[in-house]
């Protein structure tokens, strides 16, 4: 509530658990959608088309495990100014290491809240991630490089180049991916997920 007293309204995006909590705490967060009582109970009549597609898009948003194409058309659609998501889920992850777009404000045990800085355009990381989520590993590993060549930095597309060596079964080449982006980035997130990977290979003590 401090957030929204400081800065004014803004529109929070939310999955449908949290969704129906935060108006009573937070008087100035419009709530994309929320589950108790529907948003189609909510809006009139004749709004009922746009009230049916908020609870579509915000199913596919938490759905997601990247930033696509979808993604960011969904958070421009409604002009999204905070994104509350689930600690250390993937999309956690991609909005952690979007500085340029999401800035962290806090965790707790559950959640993890973002600031939206600027909302994402489609930039090539974005298509890369679309392919990703779309399972065109060719596609999608072409366009992370030529990110990369552009940009060596660029944290979305080395770990979109670990998430298509998981893909494809290269345990090891994607934890050397994560390390690399750790060496960019000492990020808990990144932590995690390396964790994750070592889990996966039994080599619990490195977990």
């Amino acid at each position: 509530d401090e957030l929204t007293q400081r800065n004014g309204p803004a529109t929070v995006l939310a999955d449908q658990d949290l969704s129906v909590s935060i108006p009573a705490y937070v008087a100035n967060a419009h709530i994309v959608a929320h589950r108790v009582p529907t948003t189609s109970e909510v809006f009139p009549a004749d709004q009922q088309e746009e009230a049916l597609q908020r609870l579509i898009d915000q199913a596919a948003f938490f759905r997601s495990r990247y930033l696509t194409q979808e993604t960011v058309d969904i958070l421009r659609r409604y002009d999204v100014g905070y994104v509350v998501a689930p600690s250390g889920s993937n999309l956690d992850i991609q909005l952690r290491l979007a500085p340029a777009w999401f800035e962290w404000v806090m965790d707790d045990q559950s959640y993890t809240l973002y600031r939206v800085v600027k909302l994402p355009t489609a930039t090539a990381t974005i298509r890369a991630n679309t392919a990703l989520a779309e399972r065109r590993w060719a596609e999608a590993e072409e366009l992370y490089r030529a990110e990369l060549e552009r940009d060596p930095q660029g944290l979305l597309a080395v770990v979109g180049m670990a998430e298509i060596a998981h893909a494809r079964g290269r345990f090891n080449e994607s934890i050397n991916w994560y390390a690399q982006a750790l060496e960019q980035a000492d990020l808990p997130v990144l932590h995690f997920r390396l964790g994750q990977l070592h889990t996966q290979l039994g080599q619990i003590e490195r977990a």
